[in-house]
């Protein structure tokens, strides 16, 4: 069997109809990337403020150190000789151990007329070079700063401050400090890129649960979709393991098989099936399929089904098999209509036969039962010749009835159907056996509801079928019983049913279908046409009609019911009470 199939836009229809729309599923993604964006830009302006803010705490930090090199210098200038103490060597051995360390990369001191009187960490000449125009503190600021940059490279926060000698210059190496503004930078960054990281981790994960949601929700749809199509299927489906147990199964398969889910799951098949006779152990084994085995299935309550049993394999990826799905299919209609085909058949048979046959014994018949009679005329009363004459009418008298039932039941019934009152029709037959009911001492009593039914068919023939049931009742009893006859409506299947019921031997289980055979019967006088004629006439009307015996409810009798399709009764028709017949 194969598995149900979606086209792409059948999908979608599927997924726009119960799923998420489109702008659900976009939303999650916009707000990611709003937060994103948001902490980006958080990090970007706390980044540079704190940029700005360690710059500045730099520049005073490097500016105190510088100024408070300066001021030591001064004092001790001012501890000793003017000018002298400037050219000694203790002066250029003091500014040469400042300039040795990193951070400061040069000291020099410079009189009015632009003479070095002591330097370190830069040759004379260098010195000369770059500080020969703006060595001078312009007058009224005593106190001068700037950042530049050597010709290395390396930045240099510059503190010049007048002298009464001249001018003390001082560099201070930002390296360090720039540095750190270095590594704060790329801490900023590096948190910019893991939340981009993140950002883009939660925007591909968002997408990805989000197909996950939509491609479980199709899946959820596609299995109640499949689970409704399995139920609603007309034919029984099984599937079993390779062990042959039941795992999975739908509505129709319980009804077919007549038991209860809980007694069905989990159990092995062939207690219900005998899987070796049918060919599914061979399924399970050699992985071979079966195709519409006909068995006749026992129902727990004893009723008997024709089924016809298909098997396929389900096969793994590897080739190896993993159990098998069962089609349980009812032929119930099917053997009905080859039934009916046969008798047709037979039917149709037996009307040539009768209607040549007919034609042949009635004219010599009619000789022979006027030879009879007049023979019957001509004996006087109380001799014995008299007597086997009137045995010869008799005979004669019997076998034209049964001519005249070949041909009733040999020539096509074309019915006439009119809307009528079943119970009219009832009332009508008991007026028929009354005599012959009485002669019997059969009481014969009729059940009615307050709702006459109304049938549409044909008066004459649905006549015909009563009498011969009641007549059929009565040779059963023989004397001294009940006859009951009743109408029921079946609103739910759109029929109503007549039934004959009698309290008399009963009817052999084995006969209930040969019963309705054309010239079937086990009584010594019986022609075996009337239930054939019966059949003939309710099939003619799309009906049926069944036998049970022993009767409901009893363990003697027989009960004969005619089912046909009810006729909507009109409004105006409707009776409060229908009175009860009876005949004694």
């Amino acid at each position: 069997m194969e598995g149900l199939k979606f086209s792409g836009r059948e999908l979608q229809n599927l997924i726009s109809d119960r799923g998420w729309p489109n702008e659900r599923l976009y939303l999650p993604a916009l707000v990611i990337m709003a937060i994103v964006l948001i902490l980006l830009v958080f990090i970007s302006v706390s980044t540079l403020r704190n940029l700005n803010r360690h710059k500045q705490q730099t520049i005073q930090q490097v500016h105190r150190q510088g100024l408070g090199l300066v001021q030591g210098l001064e004092a001790i200038y001012r501890a000793g000789p003017a000018m002298v103490w400037w050219h000694s060597d203790s002066m250029n051995y003091l500014i040469t151990e400042l300039a040795d360390t990193s951070d400061i990369p040069y000291i020099f001191l410079v009189d009015h007329n632009g003479t070095i009187l002591s330097h370190a960490g830069y040759a004379s000449n260098e010195v000369k070079a770059q500080h020969s125009k703006d060595l001078f503190v312009e007058t009224g600021h005593p106190l001068k700063t700037r950042l530049r940059r050597l010709a290395d490279g390396t930045r240099v926060y510059e503190l010049t401050k007048a002298q009464p000698f001249g001018l003390m210059v001082l560099g201070i190496n930002m390296k360090p400090m720039e540095s750190a503004n270095e590594d704060d930078l790329h801490h900023a960054i590096m948190m910019a890129v893991i939340v981009l990281a993140l950002g883009s981790s939660a925007l591909f994960f968002t997408f990805v649960i989000r197909k996950y949601y939509l491609v479980n929700r199709t899946l959820r749809q596609t299995q109640d979709y499949t689970r409704q199509v399995i139920g609603s299927l007309a034919t029984g489906l099984i599937r079993i393991d390779s062990a042959g147990n039941i795992e999975s199964f739908n509505r129709m398969a319980l009804e077919l098989l007549g038991v209860s889910a809980e007694a069905l799951q989990g159990q092995p098949l062939n207690r219900l099936l005998d899987l070796q006779a049918i060919g599914i152990e061979g399924t399970l084994t050699d992985l071979s399929s079966v195709f519409e085995s006909e068995i006749d299935y026992i129902c727990p309550s004893g009723r008997r089904l024709p089924l016809a049993i298909s098997a396929s394999p389900i096969e793994e990826p590897e080739g190896l098999g993993c159990g098998a799905v069962i089609l349980l299919r009812d032929l119930s209609e099917i053997k009905t209509l080859e039934s009916q085909v046969r008798r047709a058949e037979k039917l149709a048979a037996v009307g040539e036969l009768a209607a040549s046959v007919a034609h042949e014994i009635r004219n010599p018949l009619s000789s022979i039962k006027g030879f009879a009679q007049f023979l019957h005329r001509s004996f006087v009363d109380g001799r014995p010749e008299r007597e086997y004459t009137e045995i010869m009418i008799q005979e004669v008298d019997r076998i034209n009835a049964v001519m005249n039932n070949l041909l009733t039941f040999g020539r096509p019934m074309d019915a006439d159907p009119q809307v009528i009152d079943v119970t009219k029709v009832i009332a009508h037959v008991l007026l028929l056996v009354q005599a012959d009911a009485k002669e019997r001492s059969i009481r014969i009593q009729t059940l009615s509801q307050t709702e006459a039914p109304i049938v549409q068919a044909d008066a004459n023939q649905l006549t015909q079928a009563l009498l011969n049931l009641l007549m059929n009742a009565m040779t059963a009893i023989d004397r001294e019983g009940t006859i009951t006859v009743a109408v029921e409506n079946d609103h739910s299947s759109g029929d109503f049913r007549i039934w004959v019921e009698d309290d008399g031997p009963g009817i052999a289980p084995e006969l209930h279908e040969k019963i309705f055979d054309p010239f079937f019967t086990d009584r010594e006088k019986g022609t075996g046409l009337g239930l054939a004629i019966v059949r003939k006439i309710v099939e003619n009307h799309y009906g049926r009609v069944s036998v049970t015996s022993p009767a409901p409810h009893s363990n003697v009798g027989a009960r004969f019911v005619i089912h046909l399709p009810m006729v909507p009764r009109p409004r105006t028709t409707r009776q409060d009470h229908k009175p009860n017949y009876e005949v004694k």
